[in-house]
């Protein structure tokens, strides 16, 4: 995403069109042309990262909402040529502050959030199961990604994607026994559907899946 808004605004700064629009303005307007391209594939690129920045970008290239989540070919397709956008807006606010100030925001945001208690009402709300990985897939476009098939037992088969590919081979969860969320609305990664949670812990070096120590049947409710 950096390196293709850096190209923009290179491009942009090299081109100049807002000296050249009187003397050569069809010159001025294909290099505007090429620079809302280059808008419309940072909307669809960081969609997965930054959603309501991509929305409101979106938005100012008036195109429809719903035509670009997760559809990455929609990034090398041009914008038909006549194409009327809205009037640009900033899409952030410039932080006004003094560097003592702005140090401590850093701060507020660095320090833990304090842990709060929940009751036993709350925690049964989340419902979280035993499973087995019956089928292991990389998902394209991604190192980070893999796609798991899980057997809940009653609940059926069920589908995750999870960013464990940098810690676990495929072959390594093929069979094996997770711990999984399975009351989390579904959301789309990549164009795929997730519908549960794996549960892990991370300590920032390594990352370790909850399984559990002994054979279980798949689908049996933790609490």
């Amino acid at each position: 995403l950096i390196e293709l808004s850096q190209i923009g605004n290179r491009y942009l700064n090299l081109k100049q069109p807002w000296k050249n629009r009187k003397e050569n303005p069809q010159d001025a307007a294909n290099t505007l042309y090429v620079a809302i391209q280059i808008v419309k594939a940072l909307a669809v690129l960081m969609f997965p990262f930054m959603p309501f920045t991509a929305k409101k970008l979106w938005s100012l290239l008036d195109l429809p909402d719903d035509n670009y989540y997760g559809r990455w070919k929609e990034a090398n397709e041009s914008l038909p040529p006549g194409h009327k956008i809205k009037e640009a807006k900033p899409l952030f606010q410039k932080i006004r502050a003094s560097e003592e100030e702005l140090q401590e925001m850093l701060e507020k945001v660095r320090t833990p959030a304090e842990t709060k208690h929940i009751t036993i009402e709350d925690f049964s709300r989340v419902d979280i199961r035993i499973g087995r990985i019956v089928k292991v897939e990389r998902v394209p476009h991604s190192n980070k990604l893999l796609k798991l098939t899980i057997d809940l037992g009653d609940q059926g088969l069920k589908r995750s994607l999870a960013g464990i590919a940098e810690y676990y081979k495929p072959e390594e969860l093929l069979n094996q026994l997770i711990v999984v969320v399975t009351n989390l609305t579904p959301k789309m990664i990549l164009g795929q559907k997730s519908e549960v949670m794996l549960l892990a812990a991370d300590d920032g070096k390594k990352l370790a899946l909850l399984m559990p120590d002994k054979e279980i049947l798949p689908g049996t409710r933790i609490s």
